[in-house]
């Protein structure tokens, strides 16, 4: 199916992705949730049962390690995070481990891991899946009969969940999906077309658009701390960047006009002939039907609503900053 076709099944029906290369850690003993709570930047010990958050984990100076959800259940914590990423997760963490009664496991290659986004999820879950579908943002319904999960997740539509199966049952129920409901416009849906519709929603990928050289106000990931919880690794940085200094350069959203190209990585992005930035992801918006792009801008030079030059190829392409796609 064509990328048009994909995208217009998230719209109006429902898109299924294969997210089975993401990586799952878990967290189990008597003190898994205190050290969790005390090693991320967000709120692990007020959270309840079967709910989950999104979070980072930081080093000392405040730089990312990477950036995940987490799920809290009554004896464990489940951390879902970007394909390469667990064995890192695993290793940072164990160095903290001192008195803490606490084990941290590589888990990826037990769970295959599907998303189904658009409309019509709900109604497919429901159809396909015993037991309620969770209402609330990042809840989670445990399936004992599929020793499954199912997670409340819009992440490329208004309406999204998630299914963490037992490795090797994924293609199956997959296919089960896509035979019951491909009448109905379901389609299965590809990274390229996932990676427009992230873009679409602004949403930063870890090894695209922020890496371990980035602070995670940089990427706007506001989302993924609570500055309330107490110490974390690298909350003071972050507490003096939020408080005090702020960060010189921020990940900032480009439109540009119809029938302008689409920019390459690293396209140089420049204001009254001064230096900006520099773009990080871009693709033709099937949405808007022109491209739109991800930069670091220095944000005293460049704020909403601005004009700026992107050198795409050399030659200088017209965008401006926006809020929102």
């Amino acid at each position: 199916m064509s990328i048009a076709s994909q995208h217009e099944a998230v719209q109006s029906s429902a898109g299924i992705l294969d997210y089975s290369e993401r990586g799952k850690v878990r967290l189990e003993g008597p003190d898994h949730v205190s050290f969790f709570h005390s090693m991320i930047s967000h709120d692990v010990a007020q959270l309840g049962q079967q709910a989950g958050r999104y979070a980072s984990f930081l080093t000392h100076n405040g730089r990312l390690i990477c950036d995940f959800y987490f799920y809290k259940f009554a004896t464990s914590i489940l951390v879902d995070l970007d394909p390469g990423r667990a064995l890192t997760l695993v290793e940072s963490l164990n160095r903290f481990i001192i008195m803490d009664d606490v084990e941290v496991v590589d888990q990826s290659e037990l769970w295959d891991h599907l998303s189904v986004q658009g409309p019509l999820a709900a109604d497919i879950l429901k159809q396909i899946v015993p037991g309620p579908v969770p209402t609330e943002l990042y809840q989670v319904q445990e399936v004992p009969s599929m020793g499954a999960l199912v997670i409340n997740k819009p992440a490329l539509a208004e309406t999204g969940y998630e299914i963490l199966l037992p490795r090797s049952s994924g293609q199956d129920f997959l296919a089960r999906m896509l035979r019951d409901f491909g009448p109905r416009g379901v389609e299965r849906v590809d990274g390229e077309t996932r990676n427009v519709l992230r873009l679409e929603r602004g949403t930063p990928w870890f090894g695209v658009d922020m890496d371990e050289s980035n602070y995670p106000m940089e990427a706007g990931l506001e989302q993924a701390i609570s500055l309330d919880k107490g110490c974390f690794v690298g909350q003071e940085v972050v507490a003096k960047a939020t408080y005090i200094g702020g960060v010189r350069r921020r990940l900032g959203k480009l439109l540009f006009s119809p029938g302008s190209p689409v920019p390459v990585p690293g396209a140089e992005v420049i204001k009254n002939d001064r230096a900006l930035g520099a773009v990080t992801s871009a693709v033709h918006s099937i949405r808007l039907q022109r491209p739109i792009a991800l930069a670091y801008l220095i944000q005293a030079r460049a704020g909403v609503g601005d004009e700026v030059t992107v050198l795409v190829k050399g030659d200088p392409v017209q965008a401006q900053v926006v809020d929102s796609f």
